[in-house]
């Protein structure tokens, strides 16, 4: 399958079983991931498995506010990936001055 066909073709599905998410494939996917662009590839992305039921179900009661479809997506599913950040480094030099016109922006 080409690029072109796999954007235009691809769907979200937000059913899930309960099968387990191997190791392996956790980082195949991760290791994928890494590939995004960055800006100025500061490489700026970090990720975290989420896999126990009771902090899933925390996150979805605590952190999806009034929208209890995206809990209840959480909830079924049996593995969460969080993407995080490292604050302060993209639009910034190596030495922390700003590199753009923005500021903090």
């Amino acid at each position: 399958m080409d690029t072109n066909t796999c954007i235009r073709t691809r769907r979200s599905v937000r059913s899930f079983t309960e099968e387990p998410v191997s190791h392996a494939l956790l980082e195949e996917i991760i290791s994928v991931a890494s590939y995004a662009p960055s800006w100025k590839n500061t490489q700026i992305s970090r990720y975290i498995a989420i896999e126990t039921r009771e902090t899933m179900d925390y996150i979805a009661d605590h952190f999806c506010m009034s929208f209890s479809h995206n809990a209840n997506i959480i909830k079924g599913s049996p593995l969460l990936i969080a993407q995080t950040f490292v604050k302060n480094r993209s639009g910034f030099t190596r030495e922390g001055t700003y590199d753009t016109d923005r500021g903090e922006g």
